[in-house]
């Protein structure tokens, strides 16, 4: 499963209780149904780390902090360090629908790209073969402040990815495919 963006909605589904739809409540469900979870969020690489997909507001940072906290599966984060040197997009033809969504955004040159990175890491699923090395242990975030934080244990569910290559080979992937 990719979870780009606020995590209420996986926050939701893992408080969710059995209902005429599955006799299973989230925990169970996720235990049953997805083998790991891929989410761009966080900051990991040094403080502070706040990060916008887990500090934006109230409700993603609590939602953050019982995501994190009661996830059953394993969670591979890519974080804020990984993508924001990365920039994509600046290369497509001028008349490409995607070229234009960019310009309305302002980033006619391209764009940092954490949301493609995640989502050419997941696809790949081998966070070595996808050129980063992975530090594993187990995230947290604090529910008033939304920073993140991580206690390193290679017995642990979660882990963040860290490049081992230079920011051309991750932006020229990306490039090839969009």
């Amino acid at each position: 499963m990719i979870e780009i963006g606020y995590p209420q909605a996986l926050t939701a589904l893992l408080q969710s209780k059995p209902d005429d739809i599955s006799e299973l409540d989230g925990v169970e469900l996720l235990k049953n149904k997805v083998s790991k979870i891929w989410m761009m969020a966080g900051k990991w690489d040094k403080k502070p780390n706040i990060e916008n997909n887990f500090a934006r507001n109230e409700r993603s940072r609590v939602a953050a902090n019982i995501f994190c906290d009661i996830c059953p599966v394993p969670i591979t984060f890519l974080g804020w360090e990984a993508g924001e040197s990365v920039i994509t997009g600046g290369n497509l033809d001028k008349n490409d629908p995607l070229y234009l969504v960019l310009c309305d955004h302002g980033s006619s040159d391209g764009r940092s790209s954490w949301d493609p990175m995640l989502c050419l890491l997941a696809l790949i699923g081998d966070e070595e073969k996808a050129g980063y090395s992975v530090v594993r242990g187990k995230g947290s975030v604090d529910a008033a402040t939304g920073e993140n934080c991580f206690i390193s244990n290679p017995n642990g569910l979660h882990s963040y990815v860290v490049k081992e290559k230079e920011d051309s080979y991750y932006a020229d992937a990306i490039n090839k495919l969009i």
